[in-house]
């Protein structure tokens, strides 16, 4: 018996003996995480807030047709040509889920807009309610609040002076 004690004596001694891993002491990390998410929530709430904002105040509608239906990475897209007033002609790609009522197939006639600045850029379904234009800024604005929350409850805490 005293043969087995002093063997488990000598190996839980060079285990204690042994050097500690290191550790990275970064106290704020997932504090400066979650406000860099926060950040990034907020400035594309910003960002699609502006872009639907000049669509509904200075969208131009046109009329467009259905040119092609694809699949990319499992979302189908809707390719739409367009002619623009100074008879320009684009073709826009448009995500089915961006679309309140989604074309029949190739050779619809869709009416869309775009912002008269830019026609070969962002090209939207025309008529879409204020619920479809304000869901991506609100969801990114929600989120970028909830990340703000999280970033409040993960800094460092002072231990707090004993009274006594």
């Amino acid at each position: 018996m005293a043969a087995l004690e002093n063997r488990h004596t000598k190996r839980f001694a060079a285990a204690s003996e042994r050097p500690r891993l290191r550790t990275v002491n970064f106290p704020w990390g997932m504090t400066v995480l979650c406000l860099v998410a926060a950040a990034f929530f907020a400035v594309s709430a910003l960002i699609t807030a502006n872009v639907e904002r000049g669509l509904a105040r200075g969208g131009v509608e046109t009329d467009g047709v259905v040119v092609r239906g694809y699949t990319s990475n499992k979302t189908k897209y809707w390719d739409v040509a367009f002619t623009t007033p100074d008879g320009r002609r684009h073709v826009a790609s448009i995500k089915s889920d961006r679309w309140h009522d989604e074309p029949d197939g190739v050779g619809s006639q869709v009416r869309i807009e775009y912002p008269e600045s830019d026609p070969g850029g962002i090209v939207e379904q025309a008529g879409r309610t204020t619920a479809d234009r304000a869901a991506v800024p609100v969801i990114c604005s929600v989120a970028s609040l909830i990340f703000l929350i999280c970033a409040y409850g993960t800094r460092p805490k002072r231990p707090r002076a004993s009274r006594h």
